[in-house]
């Protein structure tokens, strides 16, 4: 199925600038956790850092005054245009880029392929440099967005982010190709006695937004309008948006309550089907006092920021990003409701009457305020046939899902909650092999190994970064913590100072089921949901306070080398010695993670910099493989995954230079070991090479996709090694979990 958007960052892969902008870029359109986002409902975000020869120069105009390049480039991996209704390609211009003939060359074959798909396309160039404007072919195909004297690449970024999302939010807005959409009226709800000062700044300001007309309050309108009807036709036509500008005063004020409410209420997207719901965009500024006042549940959804008095401009900066991402997200989430409600009517997955899409992430107020209008619209009995709501993103918290309960029990005593991410999941599949039965939830049903992570340089090639990866690694924590699963770490995963740990931490404790919750105890280590392995010397890096902080939610475990010399001779040790240590460490982690988990999944991984003996993703896969434990790799995300993932995946292929032994290498981490010590770890580099050439033998031994391969179907395990959809990853590991469970006899 297409996204609603999907946005593309293509720029230098030398330009520290523009990389820098690109990760701040995906972390707000991504909307994460330092956005204030609930379900991650945000936007596909991918890099374009590679070029690749794509063969003779094509005749074009030149980008430059200078000749064409023998050999024409374009961007690595290719786009697939078809993936989303509209594609938003990003072009960060700088001096890098433009001294280089064949990223000049990959560009003018990007307009190329641009040129004949122009309802689906928006691309915009980003002038970051001076040397664009020798770009002639760019500069004069499309208006570029200016940001010459940005100065660092924070300020460059959140100017870009603003125009950006004015562009895309205009080409969504717009209803035919040569029409430009009607401005977005802003009301500013705001209370007289303490907000009107701030109102009146943020007013002043909008007039520099071209897509935005400010609406100050009631009296701006001809005597005799009603506002209320003027609100919500607003709403209903998509022209509306509003800033509750929230101080001491606002939540006494009825008028500012009944301009929330008329703010706030949602309304169908078609008024005959009545099944999808939007809900205008709206954001919050808070200015706290000194008088004591009540909050409002009507605001209790709504993204909100404080409002800085000594940064005024900054923060009217912020608060118009915000809303105009907010519009940019409820235009795409409803598309996303649409493509699913349609997909589900083909798979006769969910009937027209018992499911509701919202575009938004669901309140307690919004869902009381929908159950109302439903209710006096279509009556009880329309209430009493809605099984499911389904809210856009993955899903919410374990604590946000109990708040909504009490609400959900109003529409009817079966109605749930489901994410689009879960609804696509549940689509019954159209494939060849047979379904499994569900996952039962069982008291720790299995026990599974994570491998994954990898280096930025090493992933460009896949248009991937590390947040892309940290992203997988959260999707699939949360669906396996889900399925009541305990997971095994180790390696760079199991340093707790490592931000994707922490992420990992923190779904521990916030998405895990009340059920799993309940069955953990402290005096049972064995039945906490994370099991964390720590090599040698991050192990003495271990305090009585980490195993504390942790404690029923992470058991912490440390794995030392063997012949570990006393603190007093390791202080003494040279570089290349505490390195082979640490090596002999890490082999045994990963044997230990091996032996314990019923199954391990392996994605990214490093390819040079790895702390072991060999990289990690085949050292994980080989013993898994002589262990005939069940196995899935995501070969599509990039690292020493996807070099064994492309060596799995067709029986005449080479074996990867990455995974291939080294005598250079290991001696750098053995420059004095005896030559017994050296074939030892040839000999044990060369099993593993073994256990994967068996495990390709078997692979392509049949056919037939239904057949187990160590418990998990030939077809899944083939699917993972090359997916590269974090969606569809995501659902193959836990369609293999169930198909586990059913040969495993815990179904």
């Amino acid at each position: 199925m297409p996204s609603a958007v999907t946005i593309y960052i293509v720029h230098h892969p030398q330009s520290d600038f523009t990389r820098s902008v690109s990760q701040h870029l995906l972390r707000w359109f991504r909307l994460s956790d330092a956005t204030g986002a609930q379900s991650d409902a945000g936007l596909p975000v991918w890099y374009r850092r590679e070029i690749t020869p794509a063969g003779p120069a094509a005749v074009s105009k030149n980008l430059r005054s200078r000749s064409a390049a023998v050999t024409s480039f374009s961007i690595q991996p290719a786009i697939d245009w078809d993936a989303a209704v509209l594609n938003v390609v990003m072009i960060l211009v700088d001096q890098h880029l433009v001294s280089s003939i064949e990223w000049c060359s990959a560009i003018e074959q990007l307009m190329r392929e641009s040129a004949d798909r122009k309802g689906s396309i928006l691309v915009l160039p980003v002038a970051l440099h001076d040397s664009f404007y020798r770009m002639t072919g760019l500069y004069e195909a499309f208006n570029p967005i200016r940001l010459l004297d940005a100065g660092t690449a924070e300020a460059a970024a959140i100017t870009l982010r603003r125009l950006a999302s004015e562009a895309i939010t205009r080409r969504l807005r717009r209803k035919s190709r040569n029409e430009e959409p009607e401005k977005l009226e802003v009301f500013l709800s705001h209370a007289k006695a303490d907000g009107r000062e701030i109102a009146e700044r943020i007013r002043d300001s909008l007039g520099r937004y071209g897509q935005l007309d400010a609406w100050f309050d009631a009296n701006e309108l001809a005597v005799g309008d009603k506002w209320q009807k003027k609100i919500l036709n607003a709403a209903g036509n998509d022209t509306a948006a509003m800033i509750s500008i929230v101080t001491d005063h606002y939540s006494s004020r009825p008028w500012c309550r009944m301009e929330v409410v008329a703010a706030r209420t949602p309304q169908p997207v078609d008024r005959r089907t009545r099944c999808i719901w939007k809900l205008q965009p709206a954001v919050a500024v808070h200015l706290p006092g000194t008088r004591w006042s009540r909050t409002m549940q009507a605001l209790a959804g709504l993204p909100r920021i404080g409002w800085q008095s000594q940064q005024p401009d900054v923060c009217i900066a912020d608060i118009v990003d915000r809303l105009m991402l907010e519009t940019l997200l409820g235009y795409a989430h409803r598309q996303v409701a649409k493509d699913l409600k349609k997909q589900e009517d083909k798979a006769g997955a969910a009937s027209a009457s018992s499911t509701l899409y919202v575009t938004w992430t669901p309140c307690p107020w919004t869902l009381a305020v929908l159950r109302n209008t439903i209710h006096d619209t279509d009556g009880k009995d329309r209430l009493d046939q809605i099984s499911r709501i389904v809210y856009p993103g993955y899903d919410l918290r374990t604590a946000e899902i109990k708040e909504l309960q009490a609400v959900l029990e109003t529409f009817g005593s079966q109605t749930k909650l489901i994410s689009f991410e879960g609804a696509f999941q549940s689509i019954p599949r159209t494939a060849a092999r047979s379904g499994p039965p569900a996952v039962r939830q069982t008291a720790r049903s299995f026990r599974i190994a994570v491998s994954g992570i990898g280096d930025d340089r090493e992933l460009q090639s896949h248009g991937l970064g590390t947040e892309h990866l940290e992203e997988l690694l959260t999707r699939l924590t949360i669906a396996l913590l889900g399925q009541n699963c305990q997971l095994i770490l180790g390696g760079t995963l199991a340093n707790i100072d490592r931000a994707a740990t922490s992420r990992l931490l923190e779904i521990a404790q916030t998405w895990m089921p009340e059920k799993t919750l309940k069955s953990i105890s402290l005096a049972n280590p064995d039945s906490w949901p994370l099991q964390n392995y720590l090599q040698w010397p991050d192990c003495e890096q271990l305090t009585p306070e980490h195993h504390a902080s942790l404690a029923g939610i992470c058991r912490l475990q440390a794995v030392y080398p063997p012949g570990l010399p006393t603190a007093s001779v390791i202080r003494k040790l040279d570089d290349t010695s505490q390195l082979r240590y640490g090596a002999d460490s890490t082999r045994i982690l990963r044997t230990r993670t091996t032996e314990r988990a019923d199954l391990r999944v392996i994605f990214g991984g490093l390819q040079k910099s790895t702390r072991g003996w060999m990289p990690g993703a085949l050292e994980e896969a080989g013993l898994s493989i002589q262990r005939q434990q069940p196995l899935l790799i995501l070969g599509g995300f990039g690292g020493a995954a996807a070099d064994v993932a492309e060596f799995l995946s067709s029986s005449t292929a080479p074996l990867p230079e990455s995974l291939q032994y080294s005598s250079d290498w290991i001696l750098r981490k053995a420059a004095d070991m005896p030559p017994a010590g050296l074939e030892a770890i040839a000999g044990f580099h060369t099993s593993m090479l073994e256990a994967l050439h068996s495990w390709r033998t078997l692979l392509h031994a049949g056919h037939d996709s239904n057949q187990p391969i160590h418990k998990i179907p030939r077809g899944i395990v083939m699917d993972c090694l090359k997916e590269s959809n974090i969606r569809k990853a995501v659902g193959l590991v836990v369609e293999g979990l169930s198909h586990l469970a059913a040969n495993s006899g815990r179904n």
